[in-house]
């Protein structure tokens, strides 16, 4: 039988486990069998109260008794009893992680092998067999049945941008090293590259050429191909001191090469400090963060039709923004789609024009900041919230059965109840396949998503739309199990008077019959 996460596998089974427990305090205690007498005084009570005329109390009486006492042997033998064959192992509940192309064949887990820290930190006395009363097994495999049926049906056609985007924000250069020889470029080369840049206008054809193809934002980040390119620039500058692993170049490092004690390292220039594939800064903070050996490779997947030069691009630019080294405009990739200055080089003419626009940006902005640090927690805590509800249905059902007298209608509804939050991850799984498809409109291309998804929080427009979507993200996931569990509400109440009206067609029959039994002696 399969759950929907890591969680469900271990709180079906406590769940069940639990409600073993109650129900033998309930046998041996004797408190299950009070319902059966609670049954027989309130039929012969309510008999004697309202049905004391023309002898047919008795009639209506046993009659009504056979139908009460009839569906709590029902009630009880599909709902308290338990069996052997509809028992649940740690071996046969299992959880498979829905398909994206980043992970195209998830691994399916069970509770003795849950590939994560569940079960080995924390739920590590798990029951390894739980025996289930028939009903409710048959409401979780029905339940199960049509989560995998629907999504089957919708198709795991997903790509998984947001799965990527969360691997890609936790990702930082830890490596101290590294992190210096980062602090070191953006002092010895960025910033002085730019300050020639600003200094040197109009800025030169290299310059306004790579600005055309890669955007005004280029200038604003330490691996800025205006400045690779421009010859007075990077290829011009040189690092100040050797950097490590770099070797020793007679011309570039004509100074000391003759030395009779040599440097251990050599100084490149800040094109080949950048660039350089296996030595150039940008290389080694992409190696840095594929710390698990597979990012790298989820991100190529997921972004096959973009230019490797943009890829290599891409993850630089998150290695620094998340390592956020000292200084000012490291990555401060915000500009427009008009080919405008960026935002930190701008006329007082051009703020005088954007000042409208980010008058009503600054709500949207303040509206995305909310929703961006809202999301994760919240779909994380409705996430983990449901399989413990329905640990808490599972574990009080033996309860609410006895106090409801073992009634048909407490057995549909707890069905009902099992059902609809057994549901939830279904809508669940449409609320993030509508998102992933409504992230590959808002951002049409693996370029686009690359630019302006990954990178939101550098580009306004792409921050805004980020924004727009955590909202409608978020409202799906709550909204869609609201709606869902309305609709059940609505159809079980529907349920539940229809049984309560069998129940008493049934019992008044035995009435008619009674009236016409003594009618017929003449009494």
């Amino acid at each position: 039988m399969g759950v929907e996460s890591y969680l469900e596998l271990f709180t079906t089974m406590y769940g069940w486990s639990f409600a073993a427990v109650i129900k033998d305090v309930l046998l041996n205690t004797g408190l299950c069998f009070v319902p059966l007498l609670v049954i027989i005084g309130r039929t012969w009570l309510e008999a004697h109260q309202s049905r004391a005329i023309d002898g047919a109390d008795a009639a209506w009486m046993v009659r009504k008794m056979e139908v009460e006492l009839g569906c709590a042997m029902v009630v009880m033998t599909l709902c308290f009893a338990t069996s052997p064959v509809t028992s649940l192992s740690q071996m046969r509940l299992t959880y498979t992680e829905d398909a994206t192309t980043i992970n195209p064949n998830p691994t399916t887990v069970n509770g003795t092998n849950s590939g994560s820290t569940y079960g080995t930190n924390g739920f590590t006395s798990t029951p390894a067999t739980v025996q289930v009363p028939v009903f409710w097994y048959a409401v979780m495999g029905l339940s199960s049945g049509i989560n995998e049926a629907v999504k089957a049906g919708i198709g795991s056609n997903r790509e998984g941008y947001r799965e990527m985007a969360a691997q890609l924000q936790a990702v930082s250069v830890s490596d101290p090293q590294l992190r210096a020889e980062i602090q070191r470029f953006q002092n010895e080369c960025f910033i002085p590259a730019r300050s020639r840049y600003l200094v040197a206008q109009p800025p030169s054809s290299a310059v306004v050429s790579a600005i055309k193809t890669y955007g005004a934002g280029d200038t604003e980040w330490m691996g800025s191909h205006a400045f690779r390119t421009d010859s007075t620039l990077y290829p011009a500058l040189y690092a100040q001191a050797p950097v490590s692993g770099w070797p020793l170049d007679p011309v570039q490092d004509a100074d000391v090469a003759d030395n009779d004690i040599k440097p251990d390292a050599g100084r490149p220039n800040c094109g080949q400090w950048w660039s350089d594939s296996s030595l150039g800064l940008r290389s080694k903070m992409v190696s840095s963060l594929d710390t698990t050996s597979t990012l790298v490779h989820k991100f190529n997947m997921i972004t096959s039709g973009v230019p490797d030069e943009q890829r290599q691009d891409a993850l630089a630019i998150l290695a620094v923004r998340n390592t956020r080294p000292d200084g000012n405009s490291i990555v401060s990739n915000v500009g427009d789609d008009r080919g405008d200055k960026g935002f930190f080089v701008m006329s007082s003419a051009r703020v005088a024009q954007i000042l409208p626009e980010s008058l009503g940006l600054v709500g949207s902005v303040m509206e995305g900041v909310v929703a961006s640090s809202a999301r994760v927690p919240i779909i994380d805590s409705i996430s983990m919230a449901q399989p413990l509800i329905l640990m808490a249905l599972y574990m009080f059902m033996p309860i609410a059965l006895v106090v409801g007298c073992f009634s048909l209608r407490v057995m549909i509804a707890g069905g009902l109840a099992i059902f609809t939050v057994k549901m939830w991850p279904m809508m669940w799984f449409v609320a993030r396949w509508l998102d992933d498809n409504l992230i590959g409109s808002m951002f049409p291309g693996a370029s686009n998503v690359v630019d302006h998804f990954f990178n939101a929080p550098l580009d306004a427009t792409g921050f805004q739309k980020q924004a727009i979507l955590n909202v409608i993200l978020i409202g799906m996931y709550l909204g869609f199990p609201i709606i869902w569990s309305g609709m059940m509400a609505w159809a079980g109440h529907r349920v539940l008077n229809g049984i309560g009206e069998m129940q008493k067609s049934a019992a008044d029959k035995g009435n008619v019959a009674g009236r016409k039994g003594v009618g017929a002696t003449g009494l």
